[in-house]
């Protein structure tokens, strides 16, 4: 009988660089993944419209719509009965970006929520884009 000696064989070195191998994947991918971008619907704007009034730059995801003769932005332009629409105006845009606007399209407007009569808070708030991505 032979006697066995404190040398790994092959298989066991090839295993446990199999392992870290994978652990290594792992890090790389987990370390490498693109932030989640926090976005808002109109809805939950005007419910809670308060809480964004402080001049932060937040986005809002949703369907443009022209309506009424003012565009806005829709969670949904398939609803009409009570979809709640949030008015957009484009004047801070440095190009003119809005050529890309289409109906009925899913759209992300990066921007600051302001009142639209500064002297009534509680008045309607009007969402002022600064930037323009097609979804």
């Amino acid at each position: 009988m032979a006697k066995k000696g404190r040398k790994m064989d092959t298989r066991t070195v090839l295993i446990a660089l199999f392992i870290l191998l994978i652990i290594a994947a792992g890090y790389i991918v987990v370390t490498n993944m693109s932030a989640e971008e926090e976005f808002f619907t109109p809805e939950e704007i005007l419910a809670n419209k308060n809480n964004f009034l402080s001049g932060q730059t937040i986005t809002v995801k949703g369907d443009f719509i022209y309506d009424g003769g003012f565009p806005a932005v829709v969670s949904d332009s398939n609803s009409i009965e009570g979809r709640t629409s949030l008015i957009l105006n484009f004047d801070n845009l440095v190009n003119n970006e809005t050529d890309i606007l289409i109906t009925e399209v899913k759209f992300k407007f990066t921007g600051i929520l302001t009142l639209a009569d500064e002297n009534n808070q509680y008045g309607p708030v009007i969402f002022v884009v600064e930037k323009i991505e097609v979804v």
